[in-house]
C-alpha cells in the first residue's frame, strides 16, 4: 500500500521518472488494482463525489486514470483529456466522469497546492438556510436570526417558520383575506430557503435570488402571479380557475399545476419543465407563447425563445444538494461556485478554455470543492471572497 501511494503522490507533483509511471501502471488489471483504488478514494475524498456511472464506479475510475497516465507517457506536457489517439477509448468513457475531475496539471503546482493549504486553514463554509423576508408593511425579517414558530400575521394570513429552512403562509380561520398585500423573500450568495404559499404551491429558491408574492391568492387576484429574479424550482398546486403565472424581466411562464425550474441569472433566462405543462413567452416579443412538454427547456437566442431537450437531473441538482457539470466550461462552474460560497471571481488574463463533467456535493467547503474539481492548467488565489484565476 505505501509504495502504491508514493508513486501516486510522486506522480501528482509532476516528479515521477518514466519507469517509475510504468511502475504505477503495472498495478492496473492486477489483484493490486483494489489497494490503488483505495489509494485514489483517500487522495481525493471521493466519498463527496457521485460519478455519473451506476453500473461500476470504482472500476470507472480506475479506467479513466489509467487512460490519464498513459497519455503523458507520450508527452512531457499537460495533453488534452481526450487526445486523438484515445478517442475510441473516450467513446467508451463517455457519460463518466471527465478525468480533468481527478488530476490537474499546473505549471506552477507548489504554489498551488500552497494557496491550497492557506486556504484549508480559514476555509470558506458552502451556503446554508438564509434568506430575508419583507413584509408588506416594509418590516426586514433576517429568517436565520429569528425563532421557529409564528413570525407574522397579514391580511387574514399567518407567517410561520419551520426548523427545516421553510417559510409557510396559512390561512386563518374565519379571517377576511386581502389579496392587495406583498412580500418579499430574498436569499443573498451561499444562501437557500424554500417557501410554501398560501395555495400550497412550494418554491424553492436558490442562492442570491428573490420572488415577489401576494400574502394572498384572494380576490381581486384571478391569476396567482409571482415575479423572480434569480433562480426558483416551483411545485405548483393545481387550480384551473386561477392560472400561476411566474414573471422574470425576460419571460413570463403561465401554468395551472407542475413543476418546473427557471433561472434568470443571466439576461437571457431558462426555463425547465419537469412535470405537467407550461406555456412560455419572452416579455416584450410578439411572438407566439411556447408550449412545453416536460424534459424541454425553453430559452432565448437572439430576439427569439426556443426549446431543446435537457438533462432536467442537471437542472435541478442545486435543489437536491449537488453541483451537476456536464462539459460545462469553467466560467459556468465558478459562477455556480461564486453564488454558493459568496465569492467574487475576477479572471485575469484569458479565461482557460477547461470543461467540467461531474457531480460535488454542495455541503463540501471551498477548498473541498476546488480539490475535487483539480482545475487543470489553472491558477487560483483567494484574498477574503475574492478569488482570482489566471491561465498558465
Amino acid at each position: 500500500m505505501e509504495l502504491k501511494n508514493q508513486l501516486l503522490t510522486k506522480y501528482l507533483n509532476n516528479e515521477s521518472s518514466p519507469d517509475e509511471v510504468k511502475e504505477l501502471l503495472s498495478f492496473f488489471n492486477t489483484k493490486d488494482e483494489a489497494v490503488l483504488l483505495k489509494a485514489i478514494m483517500e487522495r481525493f475524498e471521493l466519498d463527496k463525489v457521485e460519478p455519473l456511472s451506476r453500473l461500476n464506479p470504482d472500476q470507472d475510475i480506475l479506467d479513466k486514470v489509467y487512460l490519464k497516465i498513459t497519455s503523458r507517457i507520450e508527452s512531457k506536457t499537460p495533453v488534452p483529456l481526450w487526445p486523438n489517439f484515445l478517442k475510441p477509448l473516450a467513446a467508451v468513457a463517455a457519460g463518466l466522469f471527465m478525468i480533468g475531475f481527478l488530476f490537474f496539471y499546473y505549471s506552477d503546482h507548489n504554489k498551488t497546492e500552497r494557496e491550497l493549504a492557506r486556504l484549508e486553514k480559514e476555509d470558506i463554509m458552502p451556503g446554508s438556510d438564509k434568506a430575508y423576508l419583507t413584509l408588506a408593511n416594509g418590516k426586514r425579517i433576517v429568517l436565520t436570526d429569528v425563532a421557529n414558530g409564528k413570525l407574522a400575521s397579514e391580511a387574514g394570513i399567518e407567517i410561520s417558520k419551520t426548523d427545516g429552512g421553510q417559510l409557510i403562509y396559512t390561512i386563518k380561520d374565519n379571517q377576511e383575506i386581502n389579496g392587495n398585500q406583498m412580500n418579499t423573500i430574498e436569499t443573498p450568495k451561499g444562501g437557500q430557503y424554500q417557501v410554501i404559499l398560501p395555495d400550497g404551491s412550494k418554491v424553492w429558491l436558490n442562492a442570491a435570488s428573490k420572488l415577489t408574492y401576494p400574502v394572498s391568492f384572494a380576490p381581486p387576484n384571478n391569476t396567482r402571479r409571482v415575479e423572480l429574479d434569480g433562480e426558483a424550482y416551483f411545485e405548483v398546486t393545481r387550480d384551473k380557475a386561477r392560472p400561476f403565472k411566474v414573471k422574470t424581466m425576460q419571460q413570463e411562464v403561465e401554468v395551472l399545476g407542475t413543476h418546473f425550474n427557471i433561472n434568470s441569472y443571466s439576461k437571457f433566462a431558462k426555463t425547465t419543465l419537469l412535470e405537467g405543462s407550461v406555456k412560455v413567452s419572452l416579455t416584450g416579443s410578439e411572438q407566439e407563447p411556447i408550449v412545453l412538454r416536460p424534459g424541454e427547456q425553453a430559452f432565448q437566442k437572439g430576439t427569439t425563445l426556443e426549446v431543446s431537450a435537457v438533462n432536467t437531473d442537471q437542472v435541478v441538482a442545486w435543489k437536491e444538494g449537488w453541483f451537476y457539470f456536464k462539459s460545462n466550461t469553467l466560467s459556468e462552474v465558478l459562477a455556480e461556485a461564486a453564488n454558493w460560497y459568496d465569492l467574487e471571481i475576477i479572471y485575469e488574463g484569458k479565461v482557460p478554455a477547461d470543461r467540467f463533467t461531474g457531480k460535488v456535493n454542495r455541503s463540501v467547503t471551498l477548498s473541498k470543492f476546488i480539490k475535487m474539481l483539480q482545475l487543470s492548467d489553472v491558477q487560483f488565489s483567494i484574498e477574503g471572497r475574492k478569488m482570482k484565476i489566471s491561465s498558465n
